[in-house]
């Protein structure tokens, strides 16, 4: 117990020597600060070594780039000059004469250029330049390779390199076709490239390296054959002594670097690049150890100035000890007592500090510098309780403009200022104006503007270098001479400049007027700037606060648009009512004057226009169908996501000729999805400089999502109607048979008997027949008690329009008085749900009905006219009007449905229904209903 308590005793000890001893401090510090260095100069070492590897490779890659991009030039420029000379008539005709004129201008135009020569269709040659020595007139050169190329291509074509026999030099020769004016082959005309200007091209490069460098570059041609060396004894040899790795790729278009070991063991560096028009290759070599020379050298020097490093870290921390860290000790023991007091020390304790004080280097000027400091602290205290103070106040306001104005006000209470104004940028305007200000007259703040490229402005100056500016005389300096007529208006001489940092609030200054020179002192100076970075905290926290504000003003305004729309689109289970409905508010919410619902039929791959609003009369009839995948509606529809143009005439990935004629800038589309399936597409666009943002089309999203769920539940709807009706007119069927037919048969069979009594037993006979007219009477309840469950046979295969043409026609034909049936349409037609399609027969039934009954007219009219988003149903009589003593049985026992039946149904449609009459004149019933 006693051996473990002295255990703990010594752990504590030496914790506490640790903390207190700087030296060892420093030790541990060293040794954290070495070791890093170290570990860091190994990495840095490796990473640099890797580094300047690729470096190197990069520069012979680049170099051998650049030699093949001249090659490429020189030989494209040779292919051309070929490609002219077989234009050309002379060369066409073989005429030697112009010819030779030619092929002399070609030769001494280009230097690079030694034989041109004019072949016959065989191969003979015909003509070539210059002539001697060494004529080659009439031998056949069919067999070269460029002749057999020429042959199958119209392009000019490069040969392998080879010796010309005219000229006994290395030659490539560029060669192409010669056909006459109907196409016919007719020869070939050629140039050969000497290959020797090519090798002094790389001699000349390859003099820039030290010979013991052993640097190497060559051209290949696509055999493998060398065609271009500094020395020429090179040319034309196979180049066996670099590896296949290297040649194969360069000649198959690929460049790149790589290291491999020749015959005797040597590493060397390869660069390789392809001569992409002809097929060649551009080869760099040179020894690993001449090219990465300078890597080993930079690895020698890292690992000394490591080890220099070493030694001069212990030797600074033995002379730091014994220089630095012992008075150090002894000035922290007196700051103690100078933090401790707030008097003035004693005699005693300033002694000790004497030998110290002495001292020129740092630690005497901290010495003296403490003692000073015991007589400013008071002083001090008191200039950092009233900062305290008036931040409090400037902090207290999250308006900017109080916050500006405590600014203002505190500031001149703290620095004893009478003048003063805040600079701010003016973000419009694009340059710093006044605020506000204290103390400066009106005509000096209206007319103070200052760019913020202004050189010369110390308020510029002070924001660029983020610390205060001051003029102490501007009288006096060279700096601000512009000012100066100004400041003699104004009345001061002295200004200074504090910035005030902020990020999210506009650029500002604090501007600090005196009317005499004056010079702020570095504590005043410090002073003004803690102030003005509370200040700036505050700006900063009002600019925040606004921006917050206004950002959740934007969501409430989105939640309150998708509430709006939600609210909107549930009003109505009809699918035009839901789009028209949708749109509208979606133009409001957008702040838009035009907008858009497409929708695709089930099983359909075309998008139908059907809804719109800002759309030209054109404009509508072109953009009805749109294709999926075409067009923006098409690309959108087929992505199922979100598309924002900002511009159509500069960033539209897709035509929009027709947009731009109809002035639409921007668009936002965005796809209607019901149960994970495009249902149609929701768009908007806008004219002018009106920019839709990321955050207005993330809400049109969400309200595209709310329509595509609306238009679903409007379709199921119709589905289930259309079912209903289905399954009622099977019941019916059942019913009329089970009832109708039943009774019909009995009706015969007792007119049956009633025709064989009528003469042998009368009584019977009229018996049988009052059976039969109760059967006809019962069977007559049953059919209009199962009409209200039918849809008219007349409706069925056809429109609404069709089938109202019908009645009045069959009516026509029927009726035997003199009445005159019309029907006309207004509008294009369209087609309507079935709901509206056999209640609006249905009212045109019943009004035709009443006229025939009750009108005594001689002309009745049935206008149907299709407008926007509804449908209208005009009948109208030239008969005795309705008086209450000529109205139907609204109860409908008269064989119709009665004017209350035909009101019940305009408004089982969400319309209404009209009726105007003038006794004499006739009546008018008009019914209106969504459609």
């Amino acid at each position: 117990m006693e051996i473990a308590t002295g255990n703990q005793e010594e752990s504590r000890r030496v914790k506490f020597s640790i903390r207190r001893d700087l030296g060892l401090q420093l030790l541990a510090l060293y040794l954290l600060l070495v070791v890093p260095v170290l570990a860091g100069a190994l990495v840095f070492d490796s990473f640099a070594q890797a580094r300047l590897e690729q470096d190197v490779k990069a520069a012979d890659l680049a170099l051998a780039r650049a030699i093949a991009l001249e090659t490429d030039a020189t030989l494209n420029n040779a292919l051309r000059t070929v490609a002219q000379l077989a234009q050309h008539p002379a060369v066409i005709a073989v005429d030697r004469d112009e010819m030779q004129s030619l092929f002399a201008d070609v030769t001494r135009a280009r230097s690079d250029i030694g034989l041109i020569s004019r072949l016959g269709p065989g191969g003979v040659m015909l003509y070539h330049y210059p002539t001697g020595p060494g004529s080659m007139l009439g031998l056949k050169s069919d067999f070269r390779d460029y002749f057999q190329a020429a042959l199958h291509t119209d392009r000019p074509v490069v040969s392998k390199g080879f010796v010309s026999p005219p000229t006994r030099q290395p030659v490539a020769t560029t060669a192409i076709a010669v056909r006459s004016a109907s196409g016919e082959f007719i020869g070939v005309v050629a140039t050969d490239i000497r290959l020797q200007s090519l090798s002094d091209i790389l001699a000349t490069i390859a003099r820039e390296y030290r010979a013991e460098e052993q640097f190497r570059v060559l051209i290949v041609d696509s055999a493998g054959h060398v065609i271009a060396h500094p020395d020429p004894s090179f040319l034309l040899d196979e180049m066996d002594s670099i590896t296949p790795e290297v040649i194969q790729p360069a000649l198959s278009g690929h460049s790149g670097n790589l290291i491999c070991f020749c015959e005797n063991d040597e590493e060397i560096l390869y660069s390789y690049v392809p001569v992409p028009s002809v097929g060649w290759g551009v080869i760099v070599s040179r020894p690993t150890t001449a090219a990465f020379a300078t890597l080993r050298t930079f690895h020698r020097a890292v690992l000394a100035a490591t080890v220099v490093f070493l030694v001069i870290g212990l030797l600074f921390w033995l002379v730091l000890s014994r220089q630095v860290i012992r008075p150090l000790e002894r000035l922290a023991e007196f700051s103690r007592l100078v933090g401790r007091r707030r008097g003035s020390l004693r005699l005693e304790e300033g002694t000790r500090l004497a030998p110290l004080s002495g001292r020129q280097d740092q630690i005497g000027h901290l010495t003296r510098s403490l003692t000073g400091m015991a007589q400013s602290i008071e002083k001090r205290f008191v200039e950092l309780s009233t900062l305290l103070e008036t931040s409090q106040t400037v902090v207290a306001s999250l308006d900017v403009t109080d916050v500006i104005d405590n600014i203002l006000d505190q500031v001149r209470r703290l620095l004893n200022v009478e003048r003063c104004a805040v600079v701010a940028l003016d973000e419009q305007a694009g340059e710093f104006r006044i605020r506000a200000s204290r103390g400066l007259s009106e005509q000096y703040v209206s007319r103070l503007r200052i760019a913020p490229s202004e050189p010369s402005s110390p308020s510029m100056r002070a924001l660029h270098s983020r610390t205060p500016v001051q003029v102490s005389d501007i009288e006096g300096d060279y700096l601000y001479p512009d000012f100066r007529q100004r400041a003699r208006a104004e009345g001061h001489r002295s200004i200074l400049a504090i910035p005030l940092l902020t990020k999210h609030a506009p650029p500002a200054v604090l501007l600090l007027y005196k009317s005499e020179p004056y010079q702020y002192s570095p504590s005043e100076l410090e002073l003004a700037s803690s102030f003005a970075n509370h200040a700036a905290m505050a700006l900063e926290n009002a600019a925040l606060f606004s921006l917050t504000d206004e950002e959740l003003q934007k969501q409430v305004q989105s939640l309150r648009a998708l509430n709006q729309v939600a609210l909107t689109v549930s009003q109505s289970l009809l699918l035009d009512d839901v789009l028209n409905n949708a749109l509208d508010a979606v133009v409001q919410v957008m702040e838009t004057d035009t907008g858009w619902v497409y929708l695709m039929a089930e099983g359909e791959t075309t998008l139908r226009l059907r809804a719109h609003q800002g759309f030209s009369a054109r404009f509508a009839r072109q953009a009805a169908e749109q294709e999926i995948g075409a067009g923006v509606d098409g690309w959108v529809a087929q992505a199922g996501k979100p598309l924002l143009i900002e511009d159509t005439s500069q960033d539209s990935p897709h035509p929009l000729p027709a947009s731009l004629e109809e002035g639409l800038r921007s668009f936002a589309v965005v796809p209607l999805q019901a149960k994970e399936s495009v249902v149609g597409t929701l768009g908007v666009a806008s004219r002018g400089d009106r920019r839709f943002s990321d955050d207005e089309v993330n809400l049109l999203s969400a309200i595209g999502g709310q329509v595509g769920l609306a238009v679903e539940n409007a379709r199921l709807y119709r589905r289930s109607r259309q079912a209903a009706t289905l399954d009622e007119r099977n019941r019916m069927a059942r019913e009329i048979h089970d009832s109708l037919a039943q009774g019909l048969t009995g009706i015969i069979v007792q007119l049956e008997a009633t025709e064989r009594l009528a003469k042998r037993r009368p009584e019977q006979a009229v018996r049988a027949l009052q059976r039969a007219l109760d059967l006809a009477r019962h069977s007559l309840q049953e059919a209009r008690r199962s009409v209200w469950g039918l849809r008219p046979r007349t409706l069925e295969g056809v429109t609404l329009v069709g089938a109202v043409a019908n009645y009045i026609a069959a009516m026509q034909e029927r009726e035997e008085n003199d009445l005159a049936l019309h029907f006309s349409i207004s509008g294009e037609e369209r087609a309507l749900s079935p709901d509206v399609e056999l209640n609006l027969f249905r009212i045109t039934q019943e009004a035709l009905s009443n006229i025939v009954r009750h009108a005594q007219a001689h002309s009745a009219h049935v206008h149907l006219g299709f407008e926007e988003g509804q449908v209208r149903l005009v009948v109208q009589d030239d008969g005795r009007g309705l008086l209450p003593a000529n109205l139907p049985d609204p109860s409908g026992d008269d064989g119709g449905f009665g004017l209350i039946g035909m009101k019940e149904r305009a408004s089982l449609l969400g319309g209404e229904m009209r009726i105007s009459s003038v006794p004499g004149e006739g009546a008018q019933i008009k019914v209106i209903v969504p459609g």
